[in-house]
């Protein structure tokens, strides 16, 4: 593994990348307030891996504003993150033939919103399509006077309890942002993994999703999982994220 830095004009991003000797690369695209190490409660690493030991080139990042990258939380928003991805798609088409894209929750809705014809291959972990009809949108409203009043408000990721300052232009994106208008547009086969009782996208959004895209697609339902494949007592099952990251896997392998 070789931790790798790239920039967007004078920020830079930093990422971890396994090599394989494959022209096959595929980019792990974390969520709200997560990481390339921690991200969706630690399954990232482990979908990594076990992507790599199939032959595929992994890349996972922090977007700008997250744990070893540049710049600062509360200046994210979603079009940094797009910029972010676009970025490192850039990065990998310099060794990579076909590339395909893993985002999850709020990266899930950032790469459908970059997508491009440079991505060949899309997977979606509970995204966050439909951003104001989330938990996490009904917990930014509870402190709206915050963002009017000082420009921005703490927030806490839902993973590790840390805290993090929320800049009010992402709060005021989040309004009004539609990721799932962007389906329609994508032409690479996409599956969707979601939980059934998870908080950023209901069964009937996914089905709504599903509906909406017009590539080659399939959704793959992990019964019972909340966010981030944990139980209701906020507990990572193991048996949801191999479910989810088996899914993965076989769906990048057959379309990669």
């Amino acid at each position: 593994m070789e931790k790798i830095s790239f920039n967007i004009g004078d920020q830079k991003i930093v990422g971890l990348l396994q090599k394989s000797d494959s022209k096959k690369g595929v980019i792990l695209l974390h969520g709200f307030t997560g990481d390339k190490d921690t991200a969706e409660a630690g399954a990232y690493p482990v979908l990594a891996d076990k992507l790599h030991e199939e032959g595929f080139n992994v890349l996972r990042i922090d977007c700008r504003g997250t744990k070893d990258s540049d710049g600062k939380f509360e200046d994210m928003t979603f079009d940094t993150e797009v910029e972010d991805l676009k970025r490192s798609i850039e990065y990998m088409r310099g060794a990579n033939d076909r590339i395909a894209v893993v985002g999850a929750s709020f990266g899930g809705a950032v790469a459908p919103l970059a997508y491009a014809d440079n991505m060949d291959c899309l997977v979606l972990w509970y995204p966050l399509l439909y951003p104001t009809e989330s938990q996490r949108f009904e917990s930014l409203k509870s402190i709206e006077s915050k963002f009017e009043r000082d420009g921005k408000a703490v927030v806490s990721s839902s993973n590790t309890g840390e805290n993090f300052t929320m800049g009010k232009t992402l709060y005021d994106q989040w309004k009004t942002i539609e990721p799932s208008k962007k389906l329609v547009e994508i032409k690479c086969p996409v599956l969707i993994v979601s939980g059934t009782n998870d908080q950023a996208i209901s069964i009937e959004n996914v089905n709504r999703a599903m509906n909406e895209l017009k590539s080659e697609k399939k959704v793959e339902f992990v019964d019972d999982s909340y966010h981030c494949w944990k139980n209701e007592n906020d507990e990572v099952v193991d048996s949801y994220r191999e479910q989810a990251v088996k899914a993965t896997v076989e769906w990048i392998k057959k379309w990669l």
